[in-house]
């Protein structure tokens, strides 16, 4: 008894370490940050594939082009997207406590970084003259606010720095048909002093 209770807390403790920690293991990857239940099997499978038009507007709606942001605070950036619609996207399928039972104590699928992705997700790119890849962000969200230490590498950039959008529509973690991934608009901001 003492042994299953030592195994399930250690499968407990498992499953809530991972939190939004997660990590690429393709090379050039591990600098990515993954919001939303976003994860880096999906960003893997979109990253493989040819990147197209946007068929409809995939736009930044804040901060505005050419702004001057202050580098004391973060700002929002966020976006609207009409690029494909969400219908036919399968839902995360629901699971039985025995079925979940059978997964934490070796049995059933494996799965490295949690639930698999199904829905809309976005990369966003920032960078520079100098850094290409000066932040990079793959999430489910339609927002995104910089962390403090975000930020600050964002703003030790020189110049104009450019934050672009791509986005798909996925099904456990595999981009659908039809759902890109698409590339969507830009904007060039400024961080001030």
């Amino acid at each position: 008894m003492k042994l299953l209770k030592v195994s399930l807390f250690s499968a407990t403790l498992a499953v809530f370490s991972f939190g939004a920690a997660c990590s690429s293991t393709t090379p050039g990857l591990e600098d990515v940050v993954y919001e939303g239940g976003a994860s880096d099997e999906a960003l893997d499978a979109m990253l493989a594939l040819p990147s197209q038009p946007s068929p409809g507007p995939l736009v930044f709606v804040k901060p505005s082009a050419n702004a001057q942001l202050p580098a004391a605070t973060p700002p929002a950036f966020a976006w609207t997207d009409a690029t494909a619609p969400r219908a036919g996207v399968v839902a995360p399928r629901a699971r039985s406590g025995a079925w979940r039972a059978r997964g934490l104590l070796g049995g059933g699928p494996a799965h490295a970084h949690g639930a698999a992705l199904n829905g809309k997700a976005y990369l966003l790119t920032f960078s520079s003259s100098a850094n290409p890849k000066a932040l990079r962000v793959f999430t489910t969200l339609t927002t995104y606010t910089p962390t403090p230490t975000a930020w600050q590498k964002l703003s030790a950039e020189k110049g104009a720095i450019t934050a672009k959008l791509q986005a798909a529509t996925f099904d456990n973690n595999t981009v659908v048909t039809g759902g890109g991934p698409f590339d969507g608009g830009s904007i060039t901001f400024t961080v001030t002093p």
